[in-house]
């Protein structure tokens, strides 16, 4: 499973990226088509068997066929926080381990409302912890 954000996948679907900060510039105008980056993905073998792409639409794929997307609660300042792929990732394990139905979407679910709980306004940075 990966966790990507628009950034990330924009590598994900560049098949001569070496590293993230060389994705080809043809590639920068798909930035906000993610089912078309995706399926480059996929196409290239970039990409896990499932995919969580994180941002203002959360969205899953499996085998670059997308099976859920999760749009609420909106958040905007939690889009692609750093860590966040690695909260949504342990949440993720839990549910699986429970077996539960649809664990990425419930990951996806509980990470937006945990930022609705907290009220989370903007990115904090280290000094403000």
């Amino acid at each position: 499973m990966f966790t990507p954000d628009q950034g990330e996948l924009l590598f994900l679907a560049d098949e001569f990226a070496a590293h993230p900060l060389y994705v080809r510039t043809e590639l920068l105008g798909r930035l906000n088509d993610t089912a078309s980056l995706v399926e480059t993905a996929y196409r290239y073998k970039n990409a896990a068997k499932t995919l969580v792409v994180k941002g203002a639409i959360d969205s899953v794929y499996q085998d670059g066929i997308l099976i859920k997307e999760c749009r609420q609660p909106n958040i905007p300042a939690m889009e692609a926080i750093g860590g966040t792929g690695d909260t949504i990732t342990g949440m993720i394990s839990g549910l699986r381990y429970r077996n539960d139905a649809f664990p990425e979407y419930k990951a996806l679910i509980i990470n937006r409302l945990i930022g609705q709980r907290i009220n989370c306004t903007r990115p904090l940075k280290l000094e403000n912890l």
